[in-house]
């Protein structure tokens, strides 16, 4: 089974240099977890970021011990702001 979202976890925030996402992902195995580097985050609308102005992964927390069997990942995107 393929890494699932968790309905409505998707986190979005912003400082002055860069722009974050976090979503929360549940699965069976590590190898369902988002990759580091490879990523990108899905925004509400589901359209997924890409390239220059996607966040993309830079961190996955994997909580084996929360529920038996399953395993939860927190994974947190970032990218640089676009300047005009």
């Amino acid at each position: 089974m393929a890494a699932q979202e968790i309905k409505s976890s998707r986190r979005e925030w912003e400082d002055g240099r860069f722009k974050y996402g976090m979503m929360l992902h549940i699965g069976t195995a590590m190898s369902d977890a988002p990759v580091v580097g490879t990523t990108y985050f899905t925004p509400y609308g589901g359209s997924v970021e890409s390239l220059l102005t996607g966040r993309i992964c830079i961190h996955v927390n994997k909580d084996t011990e929360a529920l038996p069997g399953i395993i939860l990942f927190t994974s947190t995107y970032k990218q640089y702001k676009a300047y005009a």
